[in-house]
């Protein structure tokens, strides 16, 4: 096997052919285009414009939006666990405690009957 030398945004000495999928440690991974295929995705952040599974899993905070626009799954807070319309747990007009209470400022019924 030939060595490879990178020049520029080239990798020079590498023949221009389809890697089908590589393995490590018994984990093969395989890149068609854009999308990967593999058992597990690890990183502290990822950019993705669609991010689609059977389980998406966190130890932490599920955010979507941000300050008071914001919907939360939270699994570090001591008392609130799902939380909605503001960046304080205690403070959100929805809220569900750890046993299972919910809070809202405003509940409507399927008649549009205030509860």
């Amino acid at each position: 096997m030939s060595s490879a030398t990178i020049t520029g945004s080239t990798i020079a000495g590498l023949a221009d052919t389809s890697i089908a999928g590589w393995s490590m440690a018994g984990h093969t991974t395989f890149i068609d285009g854009g999308d990967i295929y593999t058992d597990t995705i690890t990183a502290t952040q990822i950019d993705a414009g669609t991010i689609t599974g059977t389980e998406i899993s966190a130890s932490a905070i599920i955010t979507a939006g941000t300050g008071n626009n914001v919907g939360v799954l939270d699994g570090n807070d001591a008392a609130w666990r799902i939380y909605a319309g503001h960046a304080t747990p205690a403070s959100a007009p929805f809220r569900v405690n750890q046993a299972g209470k919910c809070y809202a400022t405003e509940f409507e019924d399927t008649l549009g009957n205030a509860v």
